[in-house]
């Protein structure tokens, strides 16, 4: 498989910007307009205040480019996206458009924005394929014909593995991210710290509940076609195994462990409190088991997931499965709909409403 790396543009990446470029326009018999629409190539890799230009290289060649632009608060214009003519079908218009996907939502842009020509057809279906939507068509006699635009909003996943719930909501939030390209941000938090800050007793604390919480759980797994074997203990001590999930431990392969964990706990049985057994299960999946382990007991890894649980009790956080878009709290598996919505824009709450009920009088309270 082709290895391409995308990096930040420097200055001598600019003449072999130039040549895609203009080679790239004149293949669809369009003249290169050094002086107007592609003067930015001409300084391309010189530091600009707001601007994003990348390039992508297979085999230290640079086989294409990238450029996005401030537009206005909180959106950028995705000036540029080129591949070198005999570099393509190898995936590094879609390295490219991800570099520059990803780069925007760290810099927390909430959209992005494009025009292009629909003679373009290999960009057009990858913008497509890539959750692009297409907006109101631009004047042609400008030059591009087509307009798209991308919102990238973040969903935050909050999560202890103790939860069968979360178990669920996991899986489904991997297909929302795949469908959707969203960028997901994983917190592990401690589920025992939140019913204890709000006064609850958990599902597993009280025995009729416990009893329809795993006869519902699965239920909903027979539905999806998941499977749900369930931890030998239950519940169980998951500290190790959440704080072997946070970012600072975990690193690029964040997603990829955070998986294993939930397939090891409750889908193949092992005990989730087990730091033997989740060293073992670790180390036949490609991980450092043993190094994972004793990382779980360094002082700024057990401060990490205490901050996170801090943070969302801070927030509002009652519960898990908990999700975030910006700064709106959804909770439980069943509420992912919600999310998608909000992901959307097209949340239907009527806040008015939620103000009238919330400002309502108490008529009793039960004694405790």
């Amino acid at each position: 498989m082709t290895k391409v790396v995308v990096r930040a543009a420097a200055p001598h990446d600019s003449r072999a910007a130039q040549d895609i470029v203009f080679a790239s326009l004149r293949a669809f018999g369009i003249e290169p307009e050094p002086h107007g629409l592609d003067a930015d190539v001409m300084t391309f890799g010189a530091a600009r205040d707001g601007t994003t230009e990348l390039v992508a290289e297979i085999d230290r060649s640079v086989v294409g480019l990238a450029v996005v632009n401030p537009r206005k608060p909180g959106v950028g214009y995705l000036s540029k996206l080129f591949v070198d003519a005999e570099q393509r079908k190898r995936g590094v218009g879609r390295a490219l458009l991800d570099a520059a996907v990803s780069d925007a939502r760290r810099r927390g842009l909430s959209r992005l924005e494009l025009q292009t020509r629909k003679i373009f057809e290999d960009a057009i279906r990858l913008y497509e394929v890539s959750g692009w939507k297409r907006g109101p068509d631009p004047d042609p006699s400008q030059g591009p014909d087509r307009t798209y635009y991308l919102e990238l909003q973040v969903l935050e996943f909050l999560f202890d593995y103790i939860s069968p719930f979360a178990y669920l909501a996991w899986h489904n939030v991997q297909r929302l991210r795949e469908r959707r390209r969203v960028e997901v941000i994983l917190k592990p938090v401690v589920f025992g710290a939140l019913l204890s800050r709000f006064g609850q007793l958990g599902p597993a604390e009280i025995e009729p509940k416990r009893v329809y919480v795993f006869k519902q759980c699965l239920r909903y797994a027979a539905r999806h076609g998941i499977e749900l074997r369930g931890p030998k203990l239950h519940p169980f001590n998951s500290l190790a195994a959440l704080r072997m999930s946070l970012a600072e431990v975990a690193g690029p392969r964040q997603i990829e462990l955070v998986q294993a964990l939930f397939d090891m706990i409750w889908r193949e049985g092992i005990d989730g409190g087990s730091s033997a057994e989740i060293r073992t299960a670790l180390d036949a999946r490609g991980f450092d088991g043993t190094m994972l382990v004793s990382r779980t007991e360094d002082r700024a890894v057990k401060d990490a997931l205490r901050r996170n649980t801090e943070d969302a009790i801070a927030r509002g956080v009652f519960g898990v499965p908990a999700f975030f878009v910006d700064s709106e709290m959804f909770w439980g598996n069943d509420s992912l709909e919600d999310v998608e919505h909000a992901l959307d824009g097209t949340d239907p709450l009527d806040r008015c409403a939620v103000a009238d009920l919330l400002a309502r009088p108490r008529g009793t309270d039960r004694k405790r």
